[in-house]
């Protein structure tokens, strides 16, 4: 495997909507200033930022609580119809149109696609969904919308797409259609395991490691997508919705098997920087080039106890765990704390007396210390009463799941689970037993005032977890070191 340094691939590759696989991309911590080609931005929607000595992190809490809390600043434009991808699968012949809406009514509204093309233009019938929740804000905000239109037959050749309401009023002309990677409609000719992540927002100590990892660990293709955004606004107010490491400076790595993709969410998508957007386009756009598809973060690894890398048939490992009615597995989560650290090292060549005047003294490294995810780990978490259901009478233990998934029998994902089946396969998720495989999640060990990350390595990573599994709402089943 190799790595290529930044030196010669800059911030001015994010301003691309799919990033070259040739590159290491730095995120400045300054909010970018260009117009990114060919990235969906409301630009109206964006509150200036004032540069100045402040820090940036304090900047952007500030100005996101301003939006919040302000009664100035105005609501989205009515009605605002803001498309974040528009996919053809010539395989099956239907299409689906990802967006962020503003008033609801507008994605309820949708009753026809206009398509045309090399083969010829089709009105067809469409529904528009919102489905997913609010989380009980009440602000002016965007809402994911997901449009479907079927098409009498496949192979058709369309570039183009609009759609109307049923009074026949345009509410958004002149997408461009993108055909959907596939490999053809054969399942012997694709590929086995692929991987969505997003979205990405900033440098992880874990993340190489990630990356050999699941290439050791056999997967086909890694999809990453990247959240590039001046500030996010949090739904309760006060600032950031993510963790402090977000302040650091995003890494995008090169390797064969990683495709990136960027988005740049507007202050007005609450939902987690656009996850749900992110989750079903990756769905939808490579559901012809998997037979499966695992939705994990940059920081969790599919862990078989007891099991080298080397020893793992992925492939056999994950056919093992469907029915022929499957649509989705679910992989419980362990939470394992680790120190990340900001290390600094010697340049090679940097006390040489020709080279100390053209190169800084030391380099700055993010490192983390406490777990070794390379180790053989027998040891399983106790998942006592984790639940496949978040909700309802179920619901249980929140051991912060992640689904692997056949997308031709997912209609829609939601971030745990999926968030609808298609006919003939079941909604309700398979619950892998923890002692076949499940997720290992590194997460960064914070400072008591939870702003930045702990440097103080003697600080123990033992964190019990709440009794009352009801306040324990994130990371997994808490897990101590030996």
């Amino acid at each position: 495997m190799r790595y290529l340094l930044s030196g010669h691939c800059l911030l001015l590759v994010l301003l691309e909507a799919i990033l070259s696989d040739t590159c290491l991309v730095h995120g400045a911590h300054g909010p970018v200033t260009q117009q990114p080609i060919g990235v969906r931005r409301l630009v109206d929607l964006h509150v200036p930022i004032n540069h100045g000595s402040e820090p940036r992190f304090a900047k952007l809490a500030r100005h996101s609580r301003a939006v919040l809390e302000g009664s100035s600043h105005p609501a989205p434009k009515t009605p605002t119809f803001s498309v974040f991808s528009a996919l053809h699968d010539t395989i099956l012949g239907e299409v689906r149109i990802s967006a962020e809406v503003y008033p609801l009514e507008v994605c309820e509204s949708i009753d026809t696609c206009q398509l045309d093309g090399e083969s010829g233009h089709f009105d067809i019938p469409a529904s528009g969904r919102a489905p997913f929740d609010t989380w009980g804000v009440h602000q002016p905000q965007l809402h994911e919308c997901f449009v479907d239109c079927k098409l009498p037959q496949s192979g058709l050749k369309l570039d183009m797409v609009h759609l109307r309401d049923a009074d026949d009023g345009l509410i958004h002309a002149n997408m461009v259609l993108e055909e959907i990677h596939g490999t053809g409609n054969s399942t012997k000719s694709k590929k086995f395991v692929g991987l969505c992540v997003g979205p990405v927002f900033s440098a992880a100590p874990t993340f190489l490691d990630w990356v050999q990892y699941y290439a050791d660990l056999g997967v086909d293709g890694i999809h990453m997508y990247a959240a590039v955004a001046d500030f996010i606004l949090s739904p309760q107010g006060g600032g950031y919705m993510h963790l402090p490491g977000s302040y650091r400076a995003l890494s995008i790595d090169h390797h064969k098997l990683i495709q990136w993709k960027a988005f740049h969410p507007s202050p007005w998508s609450l939902h987690y920087y656009g996850q749900w957007l992110i989750y079903n386009d990756c769905l939808f756009r490579w559901r012809q080039t998997y037979e499966h598809i695992l939705f994990v973060d940059r920081d969790e690894f599919l862990h078989f106890p007891g099991k080298p890398l080397a020893e793992v048939n992925v492939a056999q490992s994950v056919a093992k765990q469907f029915q022929k009615e499957t649509a989705s597995v679910v992989f419980f989560g362990a939470l394992h704390s680790v120190h990340c650290l900001n290390k600094q090292v010697p340049l090679l060549g940097s006390a040489e007396p020709h080279n100390a005047a053209l190169m800084q003294p030391n380099l700055n490294l993010q490192v983390y210390t406490g777990y070794d995810i390379w180790d053989n780990d027998e040891h399983i978490p106790d998942f006592t009463n984790c639940s496949v259901s978040y909700h309802g009478p179920s619901a249980g233990r929140a051991c912060h799941p992640k689904s692997l998934v056949r997308p031709l029998a997912v209609d829609l994902m939601n971030v745990h689970f999926l968030a609808g089946a298609a006919p003939g396969f079941e909604e309700a998720p398979h619950a892998v037993d923890p002692s076949v495989a499940y997720i290992k999640h590194l997460r960064c060990r914070l400072s008591p005032d939870e702003g930045t990350w702990e440097q103080n390595d003697a600080v123990p990573l033992c964190i019990p977890e709440p009794q009352d599994y009801a306040k324990h709402t994130s990371g997994g089943v808490s897990t101590c070191p030996a």
